[in-house]
């Protein structure tokens, strides 16, 4: 129920955010945590092909996460984006998030725009979207969104950011 919310249509931390367990004996170490890499479920696919070395002519969005397993330092992702799911009720209500190492921006199709420092404010109780000193950091994570809905496709996306 946190932000009066008792309903996972939102974009909150405690709906978008969810823990990724891997486990592959013999192959991956044990015990190993990773807060730092920005990971999906649309990585696990990929992820499996490459560990089972099963090639194929299929483009995916994720990435595999072979890489970052064995070397953390590795180049990840600069940025994730999540999307809402249709609320059947109102098929109106969609949403995206880009998520970047220290700050999450959240869109709605109402128009609303949310901008969060998770590092200074994990709470997610300041929206900073209408901070001039962080006009910057909105441009940027607009034009994130703005390049995955053109690699995916994703008309909301295209829409919401040319109102």
């Amino acid at each position: 129920a946190a932000h009066k919310w008792a309903a996972k249509l939102s974009l909150y931390e405690e709906s978008s955010r969810i823990p990724m367990i891997v486990t592959f004996p013999r192959k991956i170490s044990v015990g190993k945590k990773d807060k730092e890499h920005l990971v999906s479920q649309i990585d696990i696919l990929p992820t499996m092909l490459e560990f089972a070395n099963i090639k194929t002519d299929l483009s995916f969005t994720g990435k595999s996460l072979k890489t970052i397993i064995h070397d953390q330092s590795a180049n990840w992702r600069d940025y994730l984006v999540v999307e809402l799911a249709d609320f059947k009720k109102d098929s109106t209500r969609k949403g995206r998030m880009v998520r970047l190492d220290q700050y999450k921006y959240n869109i709605y199709s109402t128009g609303e725009e949310q901008l969060f420092d998770i590092e200074n404010d994990p709470g997610e109780m300041i929206n900073l979207a209408g901070e001039p000193g962080l006009n910057e950091v909105l441009i940027l994570c607009r034009q994130n969104l703005k390049q995955w809905a053109v690699k995916t496709d994703d008309n909301f996306a295209l829409s919401i950011l040319e109102n």
